[in-house]
């Protein structure tokens, strides 16, 4: 009797054993190959993450508009980050979502009452992630003398935020769930 229960143990952890180490390999794996190249390409590398924390922004100067904004980004960024991102496709700037853009957000105070973040507002872009994403993405076609799809932009984030609005309605008319924290896009109210 103890040698069925420690046979099935030993096959038991076996198993585990093994389903931990191919979790573990496919997490690596879909880190590393770039979704729709089948390619293996280093993302961010560590210079360039070295460089993009060591980015500094003038303190007391948060930029009032998307140019300003642009401006702001070729004098602080080192010269070969700019040169990367003009060189690279447009999708890369997606790279560039957590580490650049949480330093946008955070030091330009988007996520507060700040200059830049009533800018986005009067266009409709109320969401600080979506702000630093069209900042960024923006910058690309900057950078490559492409025309500047503001109106575009901002509409693509209004329909989006709209339609999670409409889910968010759904949800709760159905007595599914109702949500602990916003799922909006709605501003947030100073009371």
């Amino acid at each position: 009797m103890k040698r069925i229960k420690k046979a099935r143990k030993s096959k038991l952890l076996t198993a585990l054993t093994f389903s931990a180490v191919f979790f573990v390999g496919c997490l690596i794996f879909s880190m590393i190959v770039v979704p729709g190249t089948g390619s293996v390409k280093a993302v961010n590398s560590r210079s360039t993450h070295k460089a993009l924390t060591q980015t500094t922004f003038p303190k007391n100067k948060v930029p009032a508009n998307l140019n300003e904004a642009h401006e702001a980004l070729l004098k602080a960024l080192p010269q070969n980050i700019v040169v990367k991102m003009k060189n690279g496709p447009e999708e890369d700037m997606a790279d560039y979502y957590m580490s650049l853009g949480t330093k946008i957000r955070n030091e330009w105070g988007l996520k507060q009452d700040s200059r830049l973040s009533r800018y986005f507002t009067k266009i409709g872009v109320t969401h600080p992630d979506d702000m630093s994403e069209i900042i960024l993405d923006t910058f690309w076609l900057k950078l490559n003398g492409k025309p500047v799809p503001l109106k575009e932009k901002a509409k693509y984030y209004q329909d989006y935020w709209a339609g999670i609005d409409k889910q968010n309605e759904t949800i709760e008319v159905k007595g599914i769930i109702k949500p602990s924290y916003p799922l909006t896009n709605k501003p947030l109210s100073n009371k």
